[in-house]
């Protein structure tokens, strides 16, 4: 791992850090459900990658956010602070992530890194969806501190499309939910 990739490891903690202080700052409401399903696809995206033998620490870095995120999660279930809602948008991910891990199954853990990512990518569809709608500035700092760990983790990443694929798609995905949430100042 160069010092690029280390560079995104590291404004990926920070990001996921400020995601969870805000998080608690703000007593947002958490789905054990939802962040669980996070959990579930950012661990198998890191493991897909860790089988292929590519760079996997930003993804160690999400998952381990996300893990934290999960506990805090079941602690306010468990509190009566949140209700456990299952909706089409936590359907809609298990679709995706169950069909990735049977083409994973069935190929090899290159392709396995692909699917899986496109599994996170359209997972994320509700997000864009919701930043659509409703536009949030107290995210846009996640989004730009996450989508630019994706960028300096892709500038670190040996040239190989593979490799490459999981940061270029965090760009991609981190851009356009920061590009809907600040819509309305553009």
């Amino acid at each position: 791992m160069n010092a690029l990739s280390k560079a995104g490891s590291g404004l990926a903690m920070f990001a996921m850090g400020y995601l969870i202080w805000l998080l608690l700052a703000t007593s947002a409401p958490l789905n054990l459900a939802t962040w669980a399903l996070w959990l579930t696809i950012d661990f198998a995206v890191m493991l897909s990658l860790h089988r292929a033998k590519k760079p996997y620490e930003l993804m160690a870095v999400f998952t381990v956010g996300t893990a934290v995120i999960v506990l805090i999660s079941a602690y306010n279930l468990m509190a009566g602070k949140t209700p456990f809602v299952w909706g089409n948008a936590e359907t809609f991910t298990v679709v995706a992530v169950v069909i990735a891990l049977i083409i994973w199954k069935f190929t090899n853990d290159t392709v396995g890194v692909i699917v899986t990512t496109l599994s996170m990518v359209v997972a994320g569809v509700p997000t864009w969806i919701d930043a659509y709608r409703a536009p949030e500035l107290q995210s846009v700092l996640f989004w730009t501190l996450s989508g630019g760990a994706c960028y300096l983790t892709y500038l670190g990443t040996p040239k190989f499309f593979v490799a490459r694929f999981m940061p270029l798609s965090g760009i991609f995905a981190n851009g356009l939910i920061l590009t809907l949430s600040l819509r309305q100042y553009l």
